[in-house]
C-alpha cells in the first residue's frame, strides 16, 4: 500500500492550525484564509478580482459518485419543460411548498431557496419532511439554515428521487424533534434514490444544552442523534464537501442488523471534525469514501459492517481513534484500502478472525471493491486533501457559482 512520507502531512497540517483547524477542546472553525494549496481546484479556483472561475464553478455543479449513477441527481432544475422557483423563510413556508397535497408546486420539479433561518419554533412545532421527487433545497444568503429541526426525505410506497440539498447550515436537532437526525432518508416503505447532499455544515453538541438537565455522558450523548443518516431502501446517494462536526452519533447507514437493504453511498471531500464516531457506521451494501479529512475522533472512524463492502482511498486520518473498524455486529464489513495517510493514530486489536471485532486492519484491506463509476478526474493524492478540504467544504464556499435569482423573481416569497 502506498504510504505518504508523514512530514509532508504534519507540515500541510501545521499549516492548517494556522488557518483555523481547532483541537477537540475548542470550537471547530472552516476557515478559508489558506495562503496557497497544491491542488489546482483551490489555487487555481479564484480569478485575479477574487471571484470563482467558470472552470471550478462548472467542477462543483457537477455531481459525482453514486448519485450520478443512472439518470444523474439534478432537484428542481430545468431539465426541458420548466420548473419552479420559490424563496422560504420560515418552516411552515417550506412544508406549504413542499409536502402540502395544496401546493401549486407539485407537477414540475422545484427549487426552493432558502433565505432565513428555519425553526422548531417557525415550524408549527413539527418535523420538515419532503415526500415528492424532482427537488432541490438550497441555502441563500448569510442566515440560511436549520436549527432544532431537521431535513426527513421519506419515501411512499412509489418512492422519491433525485433530491440535492446545498448550501446550509444545520444545527442542535435533539432527537425529541421529528425524526431526529438533520438530514433524515427514510426509505422502509419505498425506495429513495439520488440524493446529493452537498455543501452544508452539519453539527450538533457534545455536551446537551443545560435546559435537558443532563448529569452523565451517556444524556449527552442520547441527547441528539445523527447528522446525516439512512435507513431502508436508499440508494445512489452522494455526500460531497460538507463539514460534519461536534457529534456523536454521526453518520449511521442501516438503522439495526436485520436492515439488509444494498444502500450505495458515496462521501467524498467532507471534513470531518470533532465527532465521537460512525464516520460512517455501514451495514450491508457498497461504500465509498475518498479525499476525506478526519480531525479528532474520539471512538471510532469508518465501520463498515454486515457484509457491507467498502472502497477507501485518498483519506487523511489525523488524531483520530480506530480509523477503520468492523465493530459490534455479528457479520463483518470488508474494505479496499490505498493512498491513506494517519497521523496520530490510537489503534488496537487484530482482524484475524472470520467474524468480528476487526480493528488495528486501517493499513492493509480485507476485501476487494471497485465503484461502478469513474472518480479518476477528482481523486485527489492524500497528501493535497487537508488543506483542500479545508478551503472548500462546508457552506457559503461556492455563493457564486450557484447563480441565486432575486429573491423578487422567485414564483413566491
Amino acid at each position: 500500500m502506498k504510504q505518504l512520507p508523514l512530514a509532508m502531512i504534519v507540515a500541510c497540517t501545521s499549516v492548517l492550525v494556522a488557518c483555523g483547524g481547532t483541537s477537540s477542546d475548542n470550537t471547530p472553525t472552516n476557515s478559508s484564509s489558506s495562503s496557497s494549496s497544491s491542488q489546482s481546484s483551490s489555487s487555481s479556483s479564484s480569478d485575479a478580482s477574487g471571484g470563482l472561475t467558470a472552470d471550478y464553478c462548472e467542477q462543483i455543479n457537477t455531481v459525482e459518485g453514486f448519485a450520478s449513477m443512472e439518470s444523474g441527481t439534478t432537484g428542481g432544475a430545468d431539465v426541458g419543460d420548466g420548473n419552479y422557483v420559490v424563496g422560504v423563510s420560515t418552516g411552515e413556508a417550506l412544508r406549504e411548498v413542499v409536502y402540502s397535497s395544496s401546493s401549486p408546486y407539485q407537477d414540475k420539479p422545484l427549487t426552493i431557496y432558502i433565505d432565513d433561518l428555519i425553526t422548531w419554533e417557525n415550524s408549527g412545532n413539527s418535523d420538515i419532511r419532503i415526500e415528492r421527487s424532482n427537488v432541490s433545497i438550497i441555502g441563500r444568503g448569510e442566515n440560511a439554515g436549520f436549527e432544532g429541526v431537521g431535513i426527513e426525505i421519506k419515501a411512499p410506497s412509489e418512492g422519491v428521487e433525485n433530491i440535492i440539498v446545498r448550501n446550509l447550515r444545520m444545527r442542535y436537532v435533539p432527537q425529541s424533534h421529528g425524526s431526529g437526525d438533520i438530514i433524515s432518508l427514510d426509505g422502509r416503505d419505498g425506495p429513495i434514490r439520488n440524493i446529493w447532499i452537498d455543501h452544508n455544515e452539519l453539527y450538533n453538541r457534545l455536551e446537551a444544552p443545560e435546559s435537558a438537565g443532563c448529569t452523565t455522558e451517556e444524556c449527552d450523548k442520547d441527547y441528539h442523534d445523527e447528522l446525516v443518516s439512512g435507513r431502508g431502501d436508499v440508494g445512489r446517494v452522494t455526500i460531497s464537501y460538507n463539514h460534519l462536526h461536534d457529534s456523536w452519533k454521526t453518520s449511521l447507514w442501516g438503522s439495526s442488523d436485520s436492515d439488509e437493504a444494498n444502500r450505495t453511498v458515496t462521501f467524498h471531500h467532507n471534513l470531518w471534525q470533532n465527532v465521537n464516531s460512525r464516520l460512517p457506521l455501514f451495514r450491508y451494501g457498497e461504500l465509498h469514501v475518498f479525499n476525506n479529512y478526519y480531525l479528532d475522533v474520539e471512538s471510532s472512524g469508518i465501520n463498515v459492517r454486515q457484509t457491507a463492502e467498502a472502497r477507501i482511498d485518498g483519506n487523511v486520518f489525523n488524531r483520530v481513534s480506530h480509523p477503520i473498524v468492523s465493530l459490534y455486529s455479528d457479520e463483518l464489513g470488508y474494505w479496499e484500502v490505498e493512498d491513506n495517510a494517519f497521523i496520530d493514530i490510537s489503534s488496537s486489536g487484530s482482524c484475524g478472525s472470520s467474524v468480528p471485532p476487526c480493528e488495528g486492519a486501517h493499513e492493509e484491506s480485507t476485501g476487494q471493491y471497485t465503484p461502478p463509476y469513474d472518480y479518476d478526474h477528482i481523486l485527489m493524492p492524500a497528501q493535497e486533501v487537508p488543506e483542500y478540504v479545508f478551503e472548500n467544504a462546508g457552506a457559503d464556499k461556492i455563493d457564486a457559482c450557484l447563480d441565486f435569482p432575486s429573491p423578487e423573481d422567485d414564483a413566491n416569497n
